[in-house]
């Protein structure tokens, strides 16, 4: 699945102005490009002023991030001079990132925007110390959880039964999902101490991330490392990124057009939560109450 790497190349693509490629060599104070576009034979000396470089690949986090210097962009030379010197000099195959809009910050914080909106769906368990209890805390299992509407089913596996083998949400369980304090119970249930208890829930995917070589839920917060990944597509997210730098620096994209910027903003919306509807699916949702809403018929007064 797509790392934050991709995620942000993605999103910068998104929004109009992205370019990578190798280096052919490079000193503290400039990097040198040998291939399009950053080489070119046209006079275009102001293309790339003012964009940022970045270099994904360096050491130092303080050598990553720089700005294009007025007038330093040769096209002839494929020369590209910075505002700041690295701590490291540039050298032949590193990978730079040229980004005309948005910083990386920015577009990593985005990201992780983007994926609190982007839902999932996942299922989490635990197991009961009680067989007489019929409240149960999801504090340890769903941290990340808020909602109690985000949980759908409910179900077990008996002792011995594999989930390779078996659903337990053919055997789905009625109940009432609640929040107190920020915690999300379940309620009107019993399980033997000895069943494995299974929750379908919706999620964001924020909270369903992991690091490389890591299992999916390991990161309940987003995305921090290149490498760490997330369990959605990488074009969902940048939709997402677009809709909402769009709507934040709609002054950057649009100066004093507000008409303008509420449109754009609008046709990215609907572009995002389009992509929503087709790649996510929201489970059936089965947790009802045990008791439906009204008298019970051995409850009603013959007439």
């Amino acid at each position: 699945m797509p790392t934050r790497l991709q995620y942000r190349q993605a999103a910068a693509r998104a929004l109009g102005s992205f370019y990578t490629g190798p280096a052919a060599g490079g000193t503290t104070a400039y990097v040198e490009m040998a291939t399009w576009p950053f080489r070119s034979t046209i006079v275009q000396n102001e293309r790339f002023e003012h964009w940022i470089l970045h270099r994904p690949g360096a050491v130092s986090a303080t050598d990553r991030t720089r700005t294009v210097t007025t007038g330093g962009y040769d096209p002839v030379t494929g020369r590209i001079t910075v505002d700041l010197l690295w701590g490291s000099a540039i050298v032949a195959t590193e990978v730079i990132e040229l980004i005309g809009t948005l910083d990386p910050d920015n577009l990593h914080r985005l990201v992780n925007a983007a994926l609190k909106l982007t839902p999932v769906t996942a299922e989490v368990t635990f197991t009961v110390a009680s067989t007489t209890a019929r409240r149960h805390s999801l504090a340890t299992a769903a941290p990340w959880l808020s909602d109690p509407d985000d949980v759908v089913q409910v179900g077990y596996l008996a002792a011995g039964e594999n989930r390779a083998d078996v659903d337990p949400f053919a055997r789905s369980r009625r109940g009432t999902a609640s929040e107190r304090g920020g915690v999300v119970y379940l309620e009107g249930m019993s399980f033997n101490t000895t069943d494995t208890v299974y929750v379908l829930c919706a999620r964001p995917a924020y909270s369903f991330c992991r690091a490389s070589g890591g299992a999916y839920g390991d990161l309940t917060s987003g995305l921090t490392a290149e490498t760490d990944e997330a369990a959605v597509e990488e074009d969902w997210v940048a939709a997402g990124v677009k809709m909402l730098a769009w709507d934040e620096f709609r002054e950057l994209f649009w100066p004093g057009e507000q008409r303008t910027a509420d449109q754009k903003v609008a046709v990215a919306a609907a572009r995002f939560w389009a992509l929503t509807r087709d790649n996510w699916r929201p489970p059936e949702r089965r947790l009802v109450p045990l008791v439906a809403w009204g008298v019970s018929a051995s409850a009603r007064v013959p007439v």
